[in-house]
C-alpha cells in the first residue's frame, strides 16, 4: 500500500459523527480529521490509539 507523504504521528482522541475523529499531534496540539467509515463506530477503541495522518488539498473542495 502506498501512502501519502509526509505522515504525521498522533494519539487518536474520539471518533464522532461516523467520519470525525479527534487526533492529539506529538506536539500537544488537537486536531480533526476524516477517516474512513470502517463500520466499527464503537467506544471498543483502546483509550490511547496511534495513527498517521496526512493532508490531502483537492481544488474541488
Amino acid at each position: 500500500m502506498l501512502l501519502p507523504e509526509p505522515l504525521t504521528a498522533a494519539s487518536l482522541v474520539r471518533r464522532y459523527k461516523r467520519f470525525l475523529v479527534d487526533a492529539e499531534l506529538e506536539d500537544g496540539r488537537l486536531v480533526t480529521a476524516h477517516c474512513a467509515n470502517s463500520h466499527l463506530h464503537s467506544p471498543s477503541f483502546p483509550e490511547i490509539l496511534p495513527i498517521l495522518l496526512f493532508t490531502l488539498f483537492r481544488k474541488n473542495r
